[in-house]
């Protein structure tokens, strides 16, 4: 007979013994818990929200562009000029909102401001589609001076569910694209009688050396590298938890893109990272053209996400804000490339 000489707990003792091990229980859990929340925590995060405007840089002018301009500055809109002559102004008016962007461009005379074409592009969620297309055509119509009828007739196309109406107006044509089929509802008003020359992208490069803009890049910390495209520069570095990809392209007489990412898996200001490691590189060379762009991004820090021309040098950005990417990313890329394997169509 085997006789049990292990001391047994009374019922306090065994009440206590108890208690003691729930709480080592809770504590674990917690400590797992904390340890899930730990492993999450990047991708838990969303990056800062920005609550600032674009810098606008269109330039006054006169008549009906000048009251589009206006208008279109009232529903949160930025313009600049993509191309200016002393016979037509091409005037682009944006509004970007998180990777997307609603446009309307504009050829207007540069004396009187008479609009020659306007072609809209409406990239917002589909559910505000409608609404902005209507409000925009409800700015054009004002400004191109439609009478009230004719303007009903606009808006009548514009909130149309799936339709192209082609609209005889008094003051020339216009074309109403919507459905759920397109990127987003489109429409071209064109003036009767005065073609114009029609949408003109911008010749304007950065007239800056490829490789001046890439020796600066290692100066900085950046590893370099020259893909199969030998006009392209490709540049890497890690700072404080942020990733910096410069992407560059061009001769040694300008550079037709300095496109920059910056990424982060648990920081959340890649805006604001985008703007300052933006500045640094255009102050890598210090020109009028550099210092007016950095101007711009200075006036445009708090921005959610912009897409302008300075100077006729297109320049946009964009910021990822869902919770799992943290990420803003764009920069210059000029317009006279078709495509990253062919830039001698561009030049300083």
């Amino acid at each position: 007979m085997v006789v049990d000489t292990l001391p047994r707990p009374d019922a306090a003792g065994s009440s206590t013994t108890v208690r003691v091990l729930r709480a080592l229980g809770v504590l674990a859990l917690a400590a797992v818990g904390v340890l899930v929340l730990v492993a999450l925590a990047p991708f838990a995060v969303h990056e800062r929200t920005a609550s600032g405007s674009v810098a606008d840089t269109a330039v006054d002018l006169t008549g009906q562009v000048q009251e589009a301009t206006i208008g279109l500055r009232g529903l949160g809109f930025s313009c600049s000029d993509a191309v200016s002559t002393a016979e037509t102004v091409t005037r682009s008016c944006t509004r970007v909102r998180n990777l997307s962007t609603s446009q309307v461009q504009l050829v207007a005379t540069t004396d009187t401001g008479l609009i020659q074409l306007v072609q809209s592009d409406v990239g917002e969620k589909w559910r505000d589609r409608t609404e902005v297309h209507g409000d925009i055509l409800g700015v054009v119509s004002r400004a191109i001076g439609l009478p009230p009828r004719e303007r009903e007739r606009v808006a009548a196309a514009a909130a149309a569910t799936t339709a192209e109406s082609v609209l005889d107006l008094g003051w020339g044509t216009a074309v109403v694209v919507t459905g759920l089929g397109q990127p987003g509802p489109t429409s071209t008003f064109r003036a009767a009688g005065r073609p114009g020359p029609g949408l003109q992208p911008s010749p304007t490069t950065l007239a800056v050396s490829v490789d001046a803009l890439a020796t600066a890049a290692q100066a900085h910390g950046y590893t370099c590298t020259t893909p199969e495209v030998t006009s392209i520069r490709s540049c890497q570095r890690t700072v404080d938890g942020y990733g910096d990809d410069l992407w560059l392209q061009g001769t040694g007489t300008f550079t037709t893109s300095v496109n920059l990412s910056i990424s982060s898996d648990y920081r959340t200001a890649t805006r604001e990272r985008w703007v300052a490691v933006m500045d640094e590189t255009l102050a890598w060379v210090d020109t009028a053209q550099t210092r007016s762009v950095r101007t711009w991004l200075a006036a445009s820090a708090d921005a959610p996400g912009a897409d302008v021309y300075v100077d006729g040098l297109p320049i946009s950005f964009r910021t990822r804000v869902d919770e799992y990417t943290k990420e803003t990313f764009g920069g210059i890329l000029a317009e006279c490339a078709p495509t990253v394997d062919d830039i001698t169509a561009c030049g300083p």
